[in-house]
């Protein structure tokens, strides 16, 4: 994975740089060590590397992209937006919803 900006509206840009001085393979409370203090800033919010990290399973990690990776799938659902949100779904009751063709 190259150098991330903005994924999934939360910026990590800094995140992977540090990330990319870590020597991996890297167990979890390594990298809780060494950069469990940056905030993921949200639109719901903030939370710190350590707090997603320590609420997950995975054990060690093979590279910063790994890392990423799993920061994204476990931070709290505030930060994803509104759950189950899809703009192929029909319009949810009392939503006006443009419609646009490409």
């Amino acid at each position: 994975m190259d150098s991330p900006g903005d994924h999934h509206g939360l910026a990590l840009g800094e995140l992977y740089r540090r990330l990319t001085g870590i020597p991996y393979p890297v167990s979890r409370s390594e990298v809780v060590t060494a950069v469990g203090d940056h905030e993921l800033n949200s639109a719901g919010g903030t939370e710190r590397v350590g707090e997603v990290l320590n609420r997950i399973e995975v054990t060690e990690f093979r590279d910063p992209a790994e890392v990423v990776t799993t920061l994204l799938t476990g931070v709290s659902a505030e930060a994803i937006g509104r759950r189950g949100y899809s703009d192929r779904d029909p319009p949810q009751a009392g939503e006006q919803r443009t419609d646009v063709s490409f």
